[in-house]
């Protein structure tokens, strides 16, 4: 289980060296979809890991919050809201590689 979650760390690398390669803005090169497909799987990986193992969405049992587990510290609406804000944060990226901003320079 640690060697999977040391993945969610690795597969921060490929992202990152796609826009080394100088891909980050320009969406008629193929090595922006590399970049952009790279960022995808890492984001998407990221929010599994983040939602299924380390919250604990989706193992919940009480009848009217089943996507949250059963022993909480905080309110049921704080983890919704949580969960919202994450996702949002994990595709801050895409502003970027829409509007066409190279990350390497933020």
């Amino acid at each position: 289980m640690q060697l999977v979650n040391a993945m969610k760390y690795f597969s921060k690398f490929g992202p990152p060296t796609a826009a080394l390669l100088g891909c980050a803005k320009h969406f008629e090169n193929n090595s922006f979809w590399f970049y952009f497909g790279a960022q995808l799987l890492q984001t998407m990986f990221c929010l599994y890991w983040d939602y299924y193992w380390d919250w604990g969405l989706f193992h919940g049992t009480i009848r009217n919050h089943k996507l949250l587990r059963d022993q909480i510290t905080f309110s049921h609406s704080f983890y919704y809201n949580a969960v919202i804000i994450n996702f949002l944060f994990r595709f801050w990226w895409l502003c970027a590689a829409i509007v066409g901003i190279d990350e390497t320079n933020i």
